[in-house]
């Protein structure tokens, strides 16, 4: 092959990636963070559990909203209602915050 000439050949085996680079897709956490496939079941588990204890957090501050009337709720309950969506913290701030004391 001349100076000039272009190898279009494929390569057999896949390029390597320097080290330190990113890969497409790559997390930027990196390597500290793993699938769940290579969790322990103990922290499967606990991710489980903290889920569906959200959820029904989640659920039973939406459903209070909607039975209590707006005098016992502090500000708006439109507020409460996106607050209570935002993760993981929301539901538990507006059973501390949005509902009045008697």
């Amino acid at each position: 092959m001349s100076d000039n000439e272009i190898d279009i050949t494929t390569p057999t085996e896949p390029a390597e990636v320097p080290t330190g680079a990113k890969r497409r897709g790559a997390s930027k956490k990196g390597a500290s963070q793993k699938s769940w496939a290579d969790r322990s079941p103990a922290e499967k588990a606990a991710s489980i559990v903290l889920g569906v204890v959200n959820i029904i957090l989640v659920v039973l501050a939406l459903l209070d909203l909607r039975r209590r009337p707006a005098s016992e709720i502090n500000g708006r309950k439109w507020f409460w209602v996106i607050v209570a969506l935002i993760q993981p913290f929301g539901p538990i701030a507006y059973f501390i915050f949005g509902r009045k004391r008697h």
